[in-house]
């Protein structure tokens, strides 16, 4: 589904950059391996739409600690459009391929004493 909105020079290159980031470096861990997709319930097998996606990224907590990535869910909920087109195509990207991307293991741990 192709939900690519019409946007601003400055946001387009914005939007360029996160998608070309997206396809030239989908780096998947050969360690994880695939997944099964036999095994699981039907409905979870389909293909992800731009609403769905949209409706998670509206449900993202604000005030929250950003990833090894450094993307905070503001940023993300703030351009919802070129977000969203973007995240539909990874995800399914992954559900179709069975591969988990090796970086989705990767995590900050801060101890507090």
């Amino acid at each position: 589904m192709n939900c690519k909105p019409s946007l601003s020079d400055d946001l387009m290159i914005f939007y360029e950059h996160f998608r070309q980031l997206g396809a030239n470096n989908l780096n998947v861990s050969k360690d994880i391996g695939k997944f099964e997709m036999g095994n699981s319930i039907d409905h979870l097998n389909r293909e992800i739409n731009c609403s769905e996606m949209t409706r998670c990224i509206r449900g993202l907590k604000n005030g929250e600690a950003s990833g090894k990535d450094n993307v905070f869910s503001e940023l993300i909920k703030n351009s919802l459009q070129p977000f969203s087109e973007l995240l539909t195509d990874f995800f399914n990207l992954v559900l179709e391929s069975g591969e988990i991307p090796h970086n989705w293991g990767v995590s900050i741990f801060c101890p507090i004493f």
